[in-house]
């Protein structure tokens, strides 16, 4: 059941960096050309907003706070991580509203690509530290009893970017990530 969930949460993982690296091209456009596709950032931005910070972020604090009562030395890493799934969903909105304001107003444009920047980084920051620290102590330390309670809590929450749930919404975005431009 661990390597079930693990998996799960590392395969988000890997699709959100995926997301994030398609941001950045746009972000580069954006600085080089002084143009981007707005729509596509926008599709970004509704994805993240839509399912990692409604869906995975919860899934990994079951996870969390299951891990902070079997390892008492993880507590302040997972405070750290519990503390930063509260604030990204906020900064995932205000990424939002400048996409918005940038796609209609070129004086916001460089407001847009330093916070996109910023927010990139921190979240591979926040995921490094998930992947190389918080999930290899809650697969040392959960017991099968806890990762049974937690898959009953997450059954059936498919990431739609890589769910055929998801085909219609995010066809345009998937094809553009595995399409690598």
């Amino acid at each position: 059941m661990a390597s079930t969930i693990l998996h799960m949460l590392e395969e988000e993982h890997r699709t959100l960096g995926r997301v994030l690296r398609l941001m950045r091209r746009q972000l580069d456009r954006l600085a080089r050309d002084g143009d981007a596709d707005f729509e596509m950032l926008g599709e970004i931005a509704h994805y993240i907003r839509n399912y990692p910070d409604l869906f995975h972020h919860p899934k990994e604090d079951l996870v969390f706070r299951r891990l902070r009562l079997r390892d008492a030395g993880a507590a302040a890493v997972v405070e750290r991580l519990l503390e930063e799934h509260r604030h990204v969903a906020g900064m995932t909105d205000d990424l939002s509203r400048l996409i918005d304001e940038a796609r209609v107003q070129p004086g916001r444009r460089p407001a847009l690509q330093a916070a996109a920047e910023a927010y990139i980084d921190f979240q591979q920051r926040h995921m490094e530290c998930e992947n190389t620290d918080a999930l290899p102590r809650a697969q040392a330390a959960l017991l099968p009893g806890d990762w049974e309670e937690i898959a009953g809590l997450v059954e059936g929450e498919e990431d739609p970017l890589m769910s055929k749930a998801g085909l219609g919404q995010y066809s345009r975005l998937r094809d553009r990530i595995f399409a690598g431009h």
